[in-house]
Parts: structure tokens; sequence; C-alpha cells
């Protein structure tokens, strides 16, 4: 129907930091209004290449701009290498670039002002500054927009403290999305951590496990409960999250 197709040209899926665009690609090509976001001009340069030849013009488009905390009407650069598409990015030695450019950061309203828009899928993977990401993300997950987050969280790589991000800020936007937006946490771990996963599982609980694509998920409704399991010594240097409005759990079973 007309209705279906207006509401499935509002349903969204926003690749930040997207680096070379496997993710966006990917959600355009099955279909999904995509965005992607990435600082690194020749990762735009590549990803507009893709685009063409595998023509996603009409599903996909990149934003050579960044997503950030914030208010929408002011602008904050950040200075970014002008060659390479590095996924360490930003805290690859860059020292041997000498040109950069200025590129600006935004909260994701200023990309998206209409509130009509739901995020079927928004990945965040920025080496550190999810953080930042989330807090210039909160209208949508205050008003549960954001159907789907899958989010690169790196509390054991020093990326926090190099982007002046402490443990205590990143935990309180995830419990605040967490607590107050009522959203469900899923960390994602690899097979190769699964000691960590299984020794978590027995910590929580039985009541918040579900099982998943043929693996046992731990699922956090508590923000103190969740951003413990992201800090603890045992966990992972790196993992995703899932974050989904709690009351899609069902959808699950």
């Amino acid at each position: 129907t007309n209705e279906k197709k207006d509401n499935d040209a509002g349903h969204l899926m926003l690749d930040i930091g997207s680096n070379a665009g496997y993710y966006g690609l990917l959600a355009a090509t099955y279909g999904l209004k995509t965005v992607a976001f990435d600082l690194q001009p020749e990762c735009v340069a590549v990803i507009q290449n893709s685009i063409l030849v595998n023509n996603l013009g009409e599903n996909m488009r990149v934003i050579p701009k960044g997503v950030s905390e914030g208010k929408v009407n002011e602008t904050t650069t950040m200075q970014v290498p002008d060659e390479g598409c590095n996924g360490r990015f930003p805290f690859a030695d860059s020292a041997k670039i000498s040109k950069h450019v200025d590129v600006e950061l935004h909260p994701l309203q200023y990309y998206l002002p209409s509130s009509s828009k739901i995020i079927k899928m928004m990945k965040v993977d920025t080496e550190g500054n999810e953080k930042r990401v989330l807090m210039g993300a909160l209208p949508f997950f205050a008003s549960q927009k954001i159907k789907n987050a899958i989010v690169e969280v790196t509390p054991g790589h020093g990326f926090w403290s190099k982007a002046n991000i402490t443990a205590e800020e990143m935990s309180d936007v995830l419990i605040q999305i967490i607590d107050e937006y009522q959203y469900a946490m899923i960390p994602l771990i690899a097979k190769d951590s699964g000691k960590f996963q299984a020794s978590m599982l027995s910590y929580v609980g039985a009541q918040n496990k579900t099982t998943i694509l043929g693996e046992e998920r731990i699922i956090f409704t508590d923000g103190k409960r969740a951003t413990e399991y992201m800090l603890s010594r045992a966990s992972p240097l790196q993992f995703d999250i899932w974050l989904l409005p709690s009351q899609d759990l069902h959808k699950l079973t």
C-alpha cells in the first residue's frame, strides 16, 4: 500500500564511523535507506565509489561529517588527516601525514531534523568516541526512534582517556539510555571471550538470559549492572553492545 511505502521511506540505517562502509553498503543492498558518516576524506571517497559501482545511489548516501554531542545550532570541528582510510582513526599514528582538514561535528538532530524518522539500525564504531555519539543521539533514544543500536565499546584500550572521556561519563550515558529511556543492553561477546561470558551468565542469573541465533546471551535492563559488566576487569578490551527498547525484547523469543 501507499501507506506502507511511506512508512518504509522513513526507516533508516545509520552507519556512524563507517570506514570503508561495509555495513552501510550491506544494508543498502537489502533495500534499507542508509546514511553513512565518516570523518576521513579517503573513506568518504571509497564509500562514494562503492555506491556508484554498485548502483546504490537510491538507497545510500555518505556524509563527510561526524555525529557528536553539542547543540544543534553550534558547529564544532576536528582536524582529520587528508589521506588514508584507517580503521584505528583517530588514534592511529598520523605523524607522517602532513596535510589535515577540518571536519564538522554535529548532534544527530542536525542531520535528521524530522522527528518522524525511525532508525531501524544504528551502528557505531568510533574507536573510543562512542560516548559522544550516544550523547548526540539522545533525543532519538528518548523518543525510542532508535529500534536497534550496535555500539562498539572500548573499555580496555585507553581510547576513552585519549579522547578525554572518563569511564564514569560513558557509564552515565548508558545508564540514562537504559534506565530513563527504557532500553535493554545485550553484550555481543565473541566466542574467544567465552570464559568471561560464562562467568557473567552465572553472575547475572538465569532470568536475564536468552538464546539468539543459537548463542546464549545476557540481557541487562538495569543501567548500573550493565555498566558494571562493561567495566569489569575480566571483560574484553572491546566488544559490541546491542541496545533496543525493552518493550521489544519479546520479539527475540
